[in-house]
């Protein structure tokens, strides 16, 4: 994980760990520079290239060397890392226990600039073209010992509180990209006619913006629940998961039901629809697989 996130719907995600370590003088350095505006871009890597979801925000390893922490380790998917000044890098400090696969995992603030950091190629991806994504790479970078967020080994529940606010900013984002696509959906089938009327008034078509509505509203209910609990300091895991699954797979629906109303039109470029499917089709991926979110849901909900 890194902080130097560009989207502002995920930015306080970031920004909430780092205010609950708040009493770490390199933490302190980070959130004054910020308030100050020094660091315009943020990013995040939450991904290593060869492992899956349970274990996808640890970096290989980090290893004191008696002056302060070397880490190793390469993060995919990062987004705006070549613009961030420093990231929130997870590593293991000690070795893997696959019994407790959480221990020893250790925040660390990374400067971006320092020595063995580097950034990857910019990734070329399906949608959201104009967020720069590429991979950080970490060969015995080395960082001091007062780069430690928190405590030696706590940093696991840093990352978790993170990825709960996160979810809320996704459904936030997945209803944004539903609305503009039907906002447009249905301006055209007002305007568009066929067989001497606007195809508005076919019923198939109506019935489809209905549904397409329907969810969309119940959707920012759900993400709107979501931050209502986080704002008041209440527990929200399961509702920002329930609220992430529903709005990022309402906005498949949803743009797929866009681009439908546009026919040949929106597969084109010269109408935005086809971007917002492009775009919308990432919800579902990160911050958590629908998969993810679906255990994630079933294990609150059968806790005993």
């Amino acid at each position: 994980m890194a902080l130097a996130r560009g989207r502002p719907c995920r930015q306080q995600r970031h920004r909430r760990g780092l205010h609950r370590s708040k009493r770490d003088r390199r933490a302190a350095q980070a959130l004054a520079a910020e308030a100050h505006g020094r660091y315009g871009a943020r990013g995040v890597c939450p991904h290593r290239a060869d492992v899956g979801e349970r274990r996808r925000i640890v970096a290989d390893d980090g290893a004191a060397d008696g002056n302060g922490w070397r880490i190793d380790g390469r993060k995919q998917f990062i987004t705006n890392a070549r613009y961030a000044p420093f990231a929130i890098v997870l590593a293991r400090a000690g070795e893997f226990d696959p019994k407790r696969t959480s221990a020893g995992i250790t925040a660390f603030v990374l400067p971006l600039d320092g020595p063995g950091v580097s950034v990857g190629p910019s990734e070329q991806k399906l949608g959201l073209r104009a967020s720069d994504t590429s991979a950080l790479i970490m060969e015995n970078a080395a960082v001091g010992a007062d780069a430690v967020l928190g405590e030696v080994g706590k940093g696991f529940a840093i990352a978790m509180a993170g990825l709960d606010g996160g979810r809320i900013g996704i459904a936030a984002q997945s209803v944004g990209i539903a609305r503009r696509a039907l906002e447009i959906a249905r301006a055209y089938a007002k305007e568009r006619r066929q067989f001497g009327r606007p195809i508005a008034d076919f019923e198939g078509l109506r019935f489809s913006i209905a549904k397409a509505e329907s969810d969309l509203a119940a959707a920012r209910l759900l993400a709107l629940r979501a931050a209502w609990l986080r704002d008041r300091g209440r527990p929200f895991t399961r509702e920002a998961a329930m609220a992430k699954l529903y709005a990022s797979e309402m906005a498949q629906r949803a743009t797929h039901a866009a681009v439908q109303i546009l026919g040949g039109n929106g597969y084109m470029r010269d109408y935005a629809v086809e971007r917002y499917a492009r775009d919308g089709r990432a919800t579902t991926i990160y911050e958590g697989t629908s998969e993810i979110q679906r255990i994630v849901i079933a294990r609150s909900l059968l806790a005993a």
